[in-house]
């Protein structure tokens, strides 16, 4: 039999249970003293039985009341065992304080990491954690407030809790103004609609942050988002209302041709319904300069361009300018020459223009030189039929004009109409622009060929004025005459002149006589 005495009081001194066993002891001599595995100082208190024989009980059943003490012979008695040495009382463990409070709280610790509070010790206490990264988090929870924890316009840590705001010059603002979105009692949700992003809980409701962000940075689509399709829409809009005609964006994703402006880099070959072609001229050139004319002291130059249009248009008019500046302020010539049948007027035709050079500055006002280095520049424009001009296009050179004029000859002769071996006198009526140095004369008084101030000459003459001859028979003659002036150059800066007469044969004298 069993009988177990359980006492929770710790008030109980030891004194107290050893008086009990020993009283005990006289009336079982077998009792055993057992002691309980608790702790002798625990909250469930101290638990003690007795062993005094018969069946044993389960562990620590509820206390049943001890049975009535009977009356037994008295023993033999037996030698008294020993009393049991009590065990050492715990030491209690010393009371801790809080380093923070609540548990979950989190500070920054420096400008990239934070602390939690927690108990991580053996203790019942809270204390802060060891620096843990915040890794893409910015926020941290500060207690009530946020802070940014760099103070700067970024933040080191955030709590997940307040995805809804963000770092303004080192203060913390509110996505939404005076709200802020606080996990309850979810840490993720999905409100799901595609069109927000953010999603997060709000006293136990999924609640959305933000609109999903669809532009595509085209100025001319309209950008939706489409929740039903899970996709950003971006309608194309090219009337212009979206973005403005010839924009970086129309030209890149509009078709642009065909909507009345020339504009994304289209040219009239591209686009012609978009860009009328406009003419130009094209291979500018002085082809030559006439100073051997019928009229004396006068050098004309000669100058010639190509009319091109790429539409086909029919030239209408041309502006041709000489000035002796390059910037063709108050040009010597302006000349605006309409459409006539000489000039031309389809894709290809050649213009030109004949400008007079004199000594004195009328009518062209271009004159020689002198002795100075006077250069003239030159210009055009043209226009075709509808309206449409090449703007100045400007020769590629300048020009200068000569000294002075070139030499002029001209003669006459005497008799108008010569006979065989009559002396004939031709009279030299020429003109030697040279005031410093005389020009050269050639008499070729029976010219056979093709005369020009390159060719030989058969010379008859060298003489400066007048000369004279006879023809030994009768024939048709040409005479000619080439007066070079060598300071223009060499002989090429001559001239000729050439006349053509009869030498008849001369009738015998004859007398009338009468008849018989």
């Amino acid at each position: 039999m069993k009988m177990k005495i359980v006492l929770n009081n710790k008030k109980i001194v030891f004194g107290s249970v050893l008086i009990i066993f020993l009283i005990t002891g006289l009336v079982y001599p077998s009792i055993k003293f057992v002691q309980s595995a608790h702790d002798a100082w625990g909250d469930v208190g101290c638990r003690w039985w007795f062993d005094i024989g018969g069946d044993d009980i389960a562990e620590d059943p509820e206390p049943e009341p001890a049975p009535a003490p009977r009356r037994t012979p008295t023993p033999t008695p037996e030698p008294e065992e020993p009393e049991p040495e009590p065990e050492p009382r715990p030491r209690p463990v010393p009371r801790c304080s809080n380093q923070c409070s609540p548990a979950g709280r989190t500070k920054c610790s420096g400008s990239s990491r934070y602390r939690i509070c927690g108990d991580y010790d053996s203790d019942s206490c809270l204390e802060w954690s060891s620096p843990k990264s915040c890794g893409t988090d910015k926020w941290v929870n500060v207690g009530s407030s946020y802070s940014c924890c760099n103070g700067g316009n970024e933040c080191s840590c955030q709590n997940r809790e307040f995805l809804d705001y963000y770092c303004s010059s080192g203060s913390c603002r509110s996505k939404v103004a005076g709200t802020q979105t606080v996990h309850s009692s979810c840490s993720s949700c999905d409100d799901g609609n595609w069109c927000t992003t953010g999603d997060g809980c709000s006293g136990g409701v999924c609640n959305s942050i933000l609109a999903r962000d669809c532009t595509d940075a085209n100025s001319c689509t309209i950008d939706s988002c489409n929740d039903p399709q899970n996709r950003c829409d971006h309608d194309l809009k090219c009337d212009g209302s979206t973005c403005a005609l010839g924009s970086s964006d129309y030209c890149n994703s509009c078709s642009h041709c065909s909507d009345g402006v020339c504009n994304c880099g289209e040219t009239g070959a591209t686009c012609p319904s978009d860009c009328e072609v406009p003419p130009t001229a094209e291979g500018l050139q002085i082809i030559g300069h006439d100073c051997c004319t019928d009229t004396k002291g006068v050098c004309d130059v000669h100058f010639e361009w190509t009319y091109r249009d790429g539409g086909g248009v029919n030239q209408e008019k041309f502006n041709f300018q000489v000035a002796n500046n390059a910037g063709f302020a108050n040009p010597e010539i302006d000349r605006t020459i309409p459409f006539s049948g000489s000039l031309g007027y389809s894709d290809g035709i050649k213009n030109n223009q004949i400008i007079g050079v004199r000594d004195s500055s009328t009518p062209d006002k271009i004159t020689f030189r002198g002795t100075s280095e006077k250069k003239y520049y030159w210009r055009v424009r043209v226009y075709n039929e509808d309206g449409n001009d090449s703007g100045w296009v400007v020769a590629p050179s300048f020009f200068q004009t000569e000294p002075h004029a070139w030499p002029w000859p001209d003669f006459t002769w005497d008799p108008e109409n010569p006979v065989v071996d009559e002396v004939v006198t031709f009279i030299d009526n020429s003109t030697c622009f040279n005031t410093v140095n005389p020009c050269e004369y050639e008499w070729d008084f029976d010219y056979t060929g093709n005369i020009s101030c390159l060719s030989p000459l058969d010379v008859n003459s060298s003489d400066m004025g007048d000369t004279t001859t006879t023809y030994p028979d009768a024939d048709s003659r040409i005479v000619r005459l080439r007066i070079t002036d060598n300071d223009l150059g060499s002989n090429s800066y001559c001239c000729k002149d050439s006349e053509d007469f009869t030498i008849d044969i001369s009738l015998p004298e004859w007398i009338e006589t009468g008849g018989k």
